[in-house]
């Protein structure tokens, strides 16, 4: 961990509680906390203020550095990744009116399955499969015929 890192923890955490802490238990954190990276310092700040009414313990900034660590190995192992969003007005609509359609099925649709734009004949069929509002359909599609 990188010393500015470090002393962003420390005064956030000075800041946040209200304390003053003594440089003996400074070198204390310092001691146990370099080894690890520095990547996560400001989240696990949040995260320890957030779920302690007090100052935490060394072990508990540790604990919160390793589950940030697997969070991120875990993302990446499932192959997690940002879905970036049409640009394309009309092509948003389309995408929110699928969603719409697809959430008003009887039947749990497997999520693979919602990642990507299906034609009119898609959709209808995905919906008759899976009981959901194949009216809605037919009616989204006449209001945009009408305007």
């Amino acid at each position: 961990m990188k010393r500015e890192t470090f002393n962003f923890m420390m005064n956030f955490f000075k800041n946040s509680y209200g304390m003053l802490i003594t440089d003996e238990r400074v070198l204390n954190y310092w001691e146990l906390l370099k080894g690890y990276p520095d990547r996560h310092g400001k989240r696990v700040s949040f995260l320890c203020t957030s779920k302690y009414d007090y100052f935490p313990t060394p072990s508990q900034v540790i604990k919160e550095l390793e589950f940030c660590d697997e969070d991120e190995r875990g993302r990446y192992e499932l192959g997690v990744k940002k879905k970036n969003l049409p640009i394309n007005p009309k092509l948003g609509e389309r995408w929110l009116r699928q969603t719409k359609l697809l959430l008003s099925c009887k039947v749990s649709i497997d999520p693979m399955r919602l990642g990507r734009l299906y034609t009119e004949d898609e959709l209808k069929k995905l919906l008759v499969e899976n009981k959901g509002n194949v009216k809605g359909l037919g009616e989204v599609v006449d209001q945009k015929e009408n305007n």
